[in-house]
């Protein structure tokens, strides 16, 4: 029996200690059949709540199908049997919205508002409440209260300002309060959201925004401050990339270009990362950082040598981008400003071997050279 004990403990338990321990207690205590059932009747119904939640979710994809297709009738059915079996209360709630959801899209405005708010009108933050709060603020929109709408939409970024809706509410407001404030004043505006915004994903958008209002304003200073805010927030770092090349674009427009080359190498290098289940993947602005590293080199600083070695790089990092022929070409012509006679030579006749179809061709055939 403590076999088959020990058996049960290697599939289910979090590891062979657990199985000692539980044996050692059996062993200790004489307990046999009587803990041995309680135990066994445990597992099984821990796979019979895990079975019965897999069947519920398949339920709910049938039911948000047929109310995506408008079969409300139908869909109604199936989420009233969701509701008296769902797993939690969260899984309630979700169906809640759905109701709320299906009143509106039936244009039942009025039982919509009343249970959205049912939803919505709780002290803790959940997507359900969140998504609930924004159909209902465009909702009220909709039937020209646009107060209402504000207030609600205001209260959606106070509130659940993780939830990807708040983004869209964010916008209106910006979209909403820039016909009647100033530049100065939609910017202090942000900044109060700001605080309400903190440690979510939500606070990146809107540092964005300031950040875009400053530069408007040619505040380059404010601005490249403000990127850097973004750099510094750990939870922001899916907008570090973004943040980094608007900085680096800035600091290039401004002629900073020191600046721009140490913010376009990180682009370049810093953000080359690695993946277990996608492999090594870099920046989605790392080609143009590294060819725009060389072009500043080649146009700006008077360096071709430098950036020989620019476009070297970028020749070897990216394979199949777009943008070879650009690099090959713009190389060719850092050689010939640099005097490198011979390597512009064999340069120039494996560019028309590794590039027929390259645009440059044409040129060549006219007779210009890089």
């Amino acid at each position: 029996m403590l076999l088959l004990l020990r058996e049960v403990c290697l599939n289910v338990a979090p590891s062979l200690a657990v199985c000692r321990v539980v044996e050692n207690v059996l062993i200790t205590y004489q307990v046999r059949w009587g803990l041995l059932s309680v135990f066994l009747v445990f597992v099984l119904s821990s796979c019979s709540s895990m079975r019965h939640e897999h069947i519920w979710e398949e339920r709910y994809i049938v039911a948000a199908r047929a109310q995506d297709t408008g079969n409300f009738d139908e869909a109604a059915m199936h989420f009233e049997q969701l509701e008296k079996h769902a797993p939690d209360e969260k899984r309630k709630r979700l169906i809640d919205y759905h109701h709320a959801r299906m009143l509106e899209q039936q244009d039942r405005e009025q039982e919509a508002l009343v249970a959205y708010q049912d939803v919505y009108d709780v002290d803790f933050s959940d997507e359900p409440g969140a998504n609930a709060m924004y159909r209902a603020a465009n909702l009220h929109r909709s039937l020209g209260d646009v107060t209402l709408a504000i207030k609600l939409y205001n209260r959606l970024i106070e509130q659940h300002g993780k939830w990807v809706v708040s983004e869209h509410a964010l916008a209106f407001l910006e979209e909403h309060y820039a016909q009647t404030l100033s530049s100065a004043q939609m910017e202090q505006k942000l900044v109060e959201y700001l605080v309400y915004t903190e440690g979510t994903p939500l606070q990146g958008y809107v540092f964005f925004r300031i950040a875009a209002l400053q530069e408007k304003r040619t505040q380059y200073t404010e601005a490249l401050e403000t990127y850097d805010k973004i750099l510094a927030q750990e939870h922001l770092q899916v907008l570090w990339d973004d943040a980094l090349w608007e900085k680096a674009n800035l600091l290039d427009e401004q002629a900073n270009w020191e600046g721009a080359l140490v913010a376009y190498e990180r682009l370049a290098t810093k953000f080359q990362e690695e993946s277990w289940f996608v492999g090594d993947y870099s920046s989605e602005h790392a080609d143009q950082a590294r060819m725009r590293r060389g072009t500043i080199y080649l146009d700006e600083l008077g360096l071709p040598k430098r950036a020989v070695r620019e476009f070297d790089v970028f020749l070897s990092d990216f394979e199949y981008n777009k943008l070879r022929d650009d690099v090959a070409w713009l190389r060719l012509r850092a050689l010939r400003e640099a005097g490198e006679v011979r390597a512009y030579e064999r340069g120039l006749e494996r560019f028309v071997k590794d590039y027929p179809e390259s645009r440059y061709q044409r040129k060549l055939k006219e007779g210009v050279k890089p």
